[in-house]
C-alpha cells in the first residue's frame, strides 16, 4: 500500500513538473529591431536599452541592443509596450510602440526613433492630483505647474503658453490621420493661458524656476484654502485668473500676477483645472510671433471641432513644432492609458496612483553641477518622472535620484 501511494505521488510530482514546464516553454524568443528614421545602417545602435511592459501582466524587462539595433526578449504570449530613449549630442531620441501582440516564437517588432532638439524650459513638477478637505470634499484649487530653466543661459518666457490637451487618455485617440498617426495638431481645451510680455521682458534665470498656481495662496492657511492642503502657493509667480470672464466667480490672489487668456472652451467655468484623475496630457509652447497672442487664438484657421463628433465646440489647433515641453498624463486605470502625444514630443506617460491624494509628479534629477541641478529630459516621461511625490513648489532636490 505505501508503494502504491509512492507511486502515485511520484506520479503526480512528474504532472506538476511537466505543467511548470510546458508553462515555461509558453515563453516566446521575441526580436526587436531599433532604426532611425527607417534607416538601420546609422551607427550608434548598439547598448541601447529596450524596455518591455506587459499591458495584461506585470512583466518589465530590459534588454540592450546590438551594433545592429536588434535585440530578444523571452515573453509569455500577452500585449506589450515597447519603448527606448536616449540622449545623444544634444538630441533626444525616442522609439516607443503599444499593443503589440506576442503569440509565438519569432514575432518581430520595430521601434523607430524620432529625434528631437533638448529644449531648455521643462516642467519640474506637476501636481494635479488635488487634496481632500477635512469634510472629504474634492479640492483642486491648489494644483500648480512648476517650470524650470534646466540650461547656463537667460531663458525669456514671454509668451509661453499653457494648455491641456482634448484628448482624454481614458478613450481611442480621434485626432488622428487616414494612416491612423496622431495628427501634427494638438488640440486643446479648457483655459489656454500665457505670460504676458513684449518678448525680452520676463526672463528666468539659469538653473531656475516658476511656479504657476490654480490660486496663489497659501492653501494651508487661508480661510479660501483647505487646511489638509500640501502647499504655499502665496509666492506664486503666477495665477490662473478666471474672473474676468467668468463673472467674477474665481479668487483673484493679492499679489500675484494673473496670466492672460488665448483661448477657452468654456467661459462659464470657476476656475482653471488641470483633470485631478490625470486624463489629459499637459504643453507649454510658443507661438513664433509675441504679436500674434491677440488674434491668434480668434482665427478659424488655427481651430476644429473633434473628428466624428457632430459638436460644434472648437479646440485650439497648435503645430506641434510649437511645442517646447509637454507631459503625457494618463490614468492609474488598466486600459486607460492611450496615447495622444507624438514620441518626439513624449515617448512615454506618467500618473499618479489615486485622485485627490495630495500628491503629485517630479522630474528626476540627472545631476548636480556646482550646487546647480539638472533635470533629466529625454522627452519620455516614463523615464524622467517620479510618482506620487510630496509637492515642493519652488524647491529642488540636494541629491541626484
Amino acid at each position: 500500500m505505501r508503494s502504491c501511494f509512492r507511486l502515485v505521488s511520484l506520479f503526480l510530482l512528474i504532472i506538476l513538473l511537466v505543467n511548470c514546464d510546458d508553462k515555461i516553454a509558453k515563453a516566446h524568443k521575441v526580436n526587436i529591431q531599433v532604426q532611425y528614421n527607417n534607416n538601420i545602417t546609422g551607427s550608434g545602435l548598439e547598448m541601447l536599452n529596450v524596455n518591455a511592459v506587459g499591458v495584461d501582466n506585470k512583466i518589465n524587462k530590459t534588454n540592450s541592443t546590438d551594433e545592429s539595433g536588434t535585440t530578444t526578449f523571452k515573453l509569455p504570449s500577452g500585449l506589450y509596450n515597447f519603448s527606448v530613449s536616449f540622449v545623444k549630442n544634444g538630441y533626444n531620441y525616442n522609439g516607443y510602440i503599444e499593443n503589440q501582440v506576442v503569440k509565438e516564437d519569432g514575432d518581430s517588432f520595430t521601434i523607430d526613433l524620432t529625434e528631437s532638439l533638448q529644449q531648455g524650459l521643462v516642467f519640474k513638477e506637476i501636481y494635479y492630483s488635488g487634496s481632500r478637505t477635512p469634510e472629504g470634499k474634492t479640492y483642486t484649487s491648489d494644483q500648480f505647474l512648476e517650470i524650470y530653466n534646466n540650461t547656463d543661459e537667460v531663458i525669456y518666457l514671454d509668451g509661453l503658453t499653457i494648455g491641456s490637451l482634448q484628448q482624454a487618455a481614458s478613450n481611442e485617440n480621434d485626432w488622428i490621420n487616414s494612416a491612423n498617426k496622431i495628427l501634427n495638431r494638438i488640440a486643446l481645451q479648457w483655459h489656454v493661458m500665457y505670460i504676458l510680455g513684449s518678448g525680452y521682458d520676463v526672463s528666468l534665470q539659469p538653473f531656475t524656476s516658476v511656479v504657476i498656481a490654480v490660486d496663489g495662496i497659501n492653501h494651508k492657511s487661508d480661510p479660501n484654502g483647505n487646511p489638509n492642503s500640501p502647499v504655499d502657493l502665496g509666492n506664486a509667480n503666477w495665477e490662473a485668473y478666471c474672473g474676468d470672464f467668468n463673472g467674477g466667480k474665481d479668487l483673484d490672489a493679492v499679489g500675484v500676477p494673473n496670466l492672460e487668456l488665448l483661448f477657452s472652451t468654456r467661459h462659464s467655468a470657476n476656475d482653471w483645472t488641470i483633470s485631478p484623475n490625470g486624463n489629459n496630457s499637459i504643453i507649454m509652447f510658443k507661438l513664433p510671433q509675441i504679436s500674434d497672442y491677440p488674434t491668434w487664438g480668434e482665427n478659424p484657421n488655427n481651430r476644429s471641432t473633434e473628428p466624428g463628433s457632430s459638436s460644434s465646440t472648437e479646440f485650439l489647433m497648435i503645430p506641434k513644432e510649437y511645442v517646447i515641453d509637454a507631459v503625457e498624463l494618463v490614468r492609474p486605470d488598466d486600459g486607460k492609458q492611450h496615447k495622444s502625444l507624438h514620441n518626439d514630443i513624449d515617448a512615454g506617460k506618467v500618473w499618479c496612483t489615486s485622485s485627490f491624494s495630495g500628491k503629485s509628479i517630479r522630474r528626476k534629477v540627472k545631476e548636480i553641477v556646482d550646487g546647480n541641478v539638472i533635470y533629466q529630459d529625454t522627452n519620455n516621461s516614463s523615464n524622467d518622472f517620479l510618482s506620487d511625490q510630496d509637492p515642493t513648489p519652488g524647491i529642488h532636490p540636494t541629491s541626484v535620484d
